[in-house]
């Protein structure tokens, strides 16, 4: 365990959500939010500048997506992980999310201490993506592709 707590960028368009997202973060003696950012281009400003270990994420954001947002903050900050905070609760959302480099997709409707554990997991090198998930996620998209095969 470190001794420095998890410092967390907040990427999220909804100043309200991103304050309460602060408060519940830097309630925790181990992390701390180091920022904010409400779009994907503040999003790489943000993180380039604070150096963040770990992004929590929106997926829609106003002008583009949080997987715009992850893909580039994984370009300048490889090491930096990635957790998805959002409304979104489809497989294609899941599926842009962990191709991005994220390790978690969290449903913005869970309570707020599985957000809490879900830094905590990811910050130590974990995932909340299962084997099956993921595999259930690939066989999803191999579907919809071989769907569109057959109409081309």
């Amino acid at each position: 365990m470190k001794n420095e707590p998890t410092r967390v960028l907040v990427v999220e368009d909804h100043q309200v959500v991103a304050e309460g997202l602060a408060a519940l973060i830097n309630d925790q003696k181990d992390m701390k939010v180091v920022g904010h950012a409400g779009s994907v281009a503040e999003s790489l400003t943000r993180a380039a500048e604070l150096k963040p270990d770990l992004v929590l994420v929106d997926f829609r954001l106003t002008d583009g997506t949080g997987a715009d947002a992850a893909s580039g903050i994984r370009q300048l900050r490889p090491e930096t992980k990635l957790i998805f905070l959002t409304r979104e609760d489809t497989d294609a959302a899941r599926f842009a999310a962990l191709e991005a480099g994220a390790s978690a997709f969290i449903h913005k409707s869970r309570a707020a201490q599985d957000v809490v554990d879900a830094i905590r997991t990811v910050a130590e090198g974990g995932s909340l993506f299962t084997p099956r998930g993921i595999a259930q996620l690939l066989n999803s998209r191999r579907e919809v592709e071989a769907e569109l095969a057959l109409v081309e």
